[in-house]
C-alpha cells in the first residue's frame, strides 16, 4: 500500500508575547470578547490568527500537528506585561523616529471625533487609536494626515510587537 505524504509547508507561530503583533492581539481580543459566554476559545480561529493562515488551512492539518502548535502557545496564559519593565508611557521609538501622545494640551476636536468613531465601531482597534493620537513632534492631525498618513500609521502600529505597544495603551487608558 502506498503512503501519501502531504507537504503542509512552513508554519511560523509565536512562542512568546514579544512575537505577537498588536494586530494579532486585537484579533485575539476580538474573538475572546465575542466568545465571552463560552469557557473555551475557538482554537481554529486562534491558530489562524497566530500563524497568518486561514481557518480552512488549519482544519486541513493533521490533529497531531495542530496539537504540537497548541503546545507552543502556553505563553498566552501569561499576562503580556508580566516580564515587562515598561511602565505606561506616552512615547515610542519606531525605526529611529519618536512618536508620542501629546498630553501637554487637550485633545483637538478632530482627534476626539475620530477616536470616538473608532471606539464606537471597535473599542479594541488600538492601532487606529494610536494612529490618530500618537504622532511625530509637531505633526498635526488634519485632513491631509487623515487622507495620506493614517492608514500607513495604523499599519505601522499593528505590526509592532504588542509588548512594545502596551505601555502606550496603558498611558492612553
Amino acid at each position: 500500500m502506498e503512503t501519501i505524504i502531504k507537504d503542509y509547508g512552513s508554519i511560523t507561530i509565536p512562542e512568546k508575547w514579544e512575537q505577537v503583533t498588536l494586530g494579532q492581539f486585537e484579533k485575539i481580543m476580538s474573538i475572546i470578547k465575542g466568545e465571552e459566554e463560552n469557557t473555551s476559545i475557538n482554537v481554529v480561529k486562534l491558530l489562524a490568527i497566530l500563524t497568518g493562515t486561514d481557518e480552512e488551512y488549519i482544519n486541513s492539518l493533521p490533529a497531531e500537528f495542530v496539537e504540537s502548535l497548541m503546545a507552543r502557545l502556553m505563553f498566552l496564559n501569561d499576562d503580556p506585561t508580566k516580564d515587562s519593565d515598561k511602565m505606561a508611557t506616552n512615547q515610542i521609538f519606531i525605526d529611529g523616529e519618536l512618536y508620542h501622545i501629546n498630553y501637554m494640551e487637550q485633545m483637538k476636536f478632530g482627534e476626539y471625533v475620530q477616536v470616538n468613531e473608532v471606539t464606537r465601531a471597535n473599542p479594541l482597534d488600538y492601532s487606529s487609536i494610536l494612529a490618530i493620537l500618537c504622532r511625530k513632534k509637531d505633526e498635526p492631525f488634519d485632513d491631509d494626515f487623515a487622507a495620506n498618513q493614517f492608514q500607513k500609521r495604523k499599519e505601522m502600529f499593528s505590526k509592532r510587537p504588542v509588548t512594545d505597544i502596551i505601555p502606550l495603551i496603558a498611558f492612553f487608558l
